[in-house]
C-alpha cells in the first residue's frame, strides 16, 4: 500500500507543478485567447443565431466576406456591449480596406450601434477590435426595450479573396448597470487641444513618476498591468503587445510607444498604439511611419477626461490607423487596455529583434463620484485591488494563478499528510502482519 501513496502524492505534485510554468519562444509569439473562452458558431441569419451570455467569453471564426449572428437577451434598463476582437492568422495578407464590423439591433431590426475598424496603412496581420452597443436611457425607443436583440460580426473587404484565410474571433458580451440617478447634468467634454502631461515633454507629472520594465501580454486576458508612469519593453516584428491602466471617473489617459533608435528603411505603419475602454471599445488609435534617421513614435490623440455623461456626445467615432477619436468611448471607468504592434517589415531594416520598446502612459485629473448605479458596477469601476495590480503589475490571470498556485499547495499538504498517514498506516500493518507471521513459524 506504501508505494500507492508515493504515487498519490506525485500526481498531485506533477498537477501543481506546472502552475508556474510558462513557455519561452524566440518567435513572434500567437495571440493568446481568453482561457475561459467557449466556443460558439455564429449563424448566418437571426433565427439560427446562438445566444451569449453577459460576462462570458467566446470564440468563433469568421470567413472571408462572411457575418456572424449571436442573440443577446436583454432587459429594458442596462447598457449592453458586443465586442469582437479578430485575429487573422500570422501568414495571412490584409488590405488597406478590410477590417471588421460589429453592430448591435434591436428585435425590429434597427440599429441601436455600430462600429466598424479597418487594418489602414498598417496592413499587416495583427488583432483588431470592434464594438457595438445599446444605450438604454437615450431617445431611440426601440433600443430601450426588453427582448431579443442581435449582434452582428462582419468581416468586410475580403469578399471573393483568392486563398483568403477564417480569421479567429474573440467575442465578449458585458453589461453596464442602468443608473438610480444620472450625474449633474452638463455637457460632454471635448478632448483638449494637446492632452495633459504629454509623454516625453521633460516635465513628468505626479502620474508619470513611476518607471521600470513590464512584459506586455499576449492578448486582452492577460495583458499585463501598468501604474501610470513610463515603462520599457521589448517586442518583435509581427508581434502585438497588450497592457491595461485603471482610469477613474474624472481622469484622463494618454500613451505614448516608441522604437528605440531610428526606424532603418521605409515602412509604412511600421508601430501602431490603440486605446480601448473597458467593454474593448476602440477609444482612439496611432501609428508612425519608420524612415532611416527617424524615431519611430506612436502617440494617441488629446483625449477627454472619463465622465458618464461623455456617451450622449455626437461626431466621428474612433476607429482604424490614425483614426480619430471621440467622447462618447470614454464614458465609463476601469481598466483601459494599450495594444502596440509592430510591423513584420521592421525586420528588413532593424533585423529580427526584438526591440526596445519604451511605453509612456500618463493619467491625470481628479477622480469624481460615480453615476448611481442601480447594481453592482463590475468592470466599469477602479477597485483598490485594481490599483495594486497596477501597482505590481500583474495580469489579470496572476492573481488568479498565485491563489491557484497556493490552493494547489494546500491541497499537495492535505494529500501528503493524508497519504503520508496512509503510508504510516499501511506500515504498520505490514510490520503486524510480519510479526503474526514470525511468531506462528517460531510456534511450528
Amino acid at each position: 500500500m506504501w508505494w500507492v501513496a508515493v504515487v498519490a502524492v506525485a500526481g498531485v505534485w506533477t498537477a501543481v507543478a506546472p502552475v508556474a510554468a510558462r513557455a519561452v519562444d524566440g518567435e513572434p509569439s500567437a495571440y493568446r485567447f481568453s482561457p475561459a473562452a467557449a466556443p460558439v458558431r455564429g449563424a448566418s441569419d437571426p433565427p439560427d443565431a446562438p445566444p451569449l451570455e453577459a460576462g462570458r467569453v467566446y470564440r468563433d471564426a469568421v470567413p472571408a466576406g462572411a457575418t456572424r449572428v449571436y442573440r443577446l437577451d436583454l432587459d429594458d434598463r442596462s447598457e449592453a456591449y458586443l465586442s469582437a476582437v479578430a485575429i487573422p492568422p500570422p501568414s495571412a495578407r490584409v488590405g488597406i480596406t478590410e477590417g471588421l464590423a460589429v453592430s448591435l439591433r434591436d428585435p425590429d431590426g434597427r440599429i441601436c450601434g455600430s462600429h466598424e475598424t479597418r487594418f489602414g496603412a498598417a496592413a499587416f496581420p495583427r488583432p483588431i477590435t470592434a464594438y457595438a452597443g445599446r444605450t438604454a436611457t437615450s431617445d431611440a425607443s426601440g433600443c430601450r426595450r426588453a427582448g431579443t436583440y442581435y449582434a452582428y460580426v462582419e468581416r468586410r473587404g475580403a469578399a471573393g479573396a483568392e486563398g483568403a484565410e477564417n480569421w479567429e474571433v474573440e467575442l465578449r458580451h458585458e453589461r453596464e448597470p442602468g443608473v438610480r440617478h444620472l450625474p449633474s447634468a452638463r455637457p460632454p467634454e471635448a478632448a483638449p487641444a494637446a492632452p495633459e502631461g504629454v509623454p516625453g515633454d521633460g516635465d513628468a507629472t505626479a502620474s508619470e513618476s513611476a518607471s521600470g520594465t513590464v512584459a506586455g501580454g499576449g492578448g486582452f486576458a492577460d495583458a499585463a498591468a501598468l501604474a501610470a508612469g513610463k515603462r520599457r519593453d521589448r517586442i518583435r516584428p509581427g508581434e502585438s503587445r497588450f497592457y491595461r491602466v485603471p482610469v477613474d471617473w474624472g481622469q484622463r489617459v494618454s500613451a505614448r510607444a516608441a522604437l528605440t533608435g531610428s526606424g532603418g528603411g521605409l515602412v509604412t505603419g511600421a508601430l501602431t498604439l490603440s486605446l480601448h475602454n473597458p467593454a474593448l471599445g476602440t477609444v482612439a488609435s496611432a501609428d508612425a511611419t519608420a524612415a532611416a534617421g527617424r524615431p519611430v513614435t506612436a502617440a494617441l490623440p488629446p483625449l477627454p477626461a472619463v465622465r458618464y455623461e461623455n456617451r450622449a456626445a455626437t461626431g466621428p467615432a474612433a476607429g482604424g490607423s490614425g483614426g480619430r477619436t471621440s467622447p462618447r468611448d470614454v464614458r465609463f471607468a476601469g481598466w483601459y487596455y494599450l495594444v502596440v504592434s509592430a510591423s513584420p517589415g521592421l525586420a528588413a531594416g532593424l533585423g529580427s529583434g526584438p526591440y526596445e520598446l519604451e511605453l509612456s502612459v500618463p493619467v491625470t485629473g481628479e477622480v469624481s463620484p460615480p453615476p448611481g448605479y442601480e447594481g453592482p458596477a463590475g468592470i466599469f469601476q477602479v477597485t483598490d485591488a485594481d490599483r495594486e495590480a497596477a501597482a505590481r503589475g500583474a495580469s489579470p490571470q496572476a492573481s488568479s494563478a498565485r491563489d491557484g498556485e497556493r490552493a494547489g499547495m494546500r491541497l499537495l499538504a492535505a494529500t501528503a499528510f493524508g497519504t503520508g498517514s496512509a503510508l504510516a498506516a499501511g506500515l504498520a500493518g505490514w510490520a503486524f502482519v510480519s510479526r503474526r507471521r514470525e511468531r506462528g513459524a517460531a510456534g511450528g
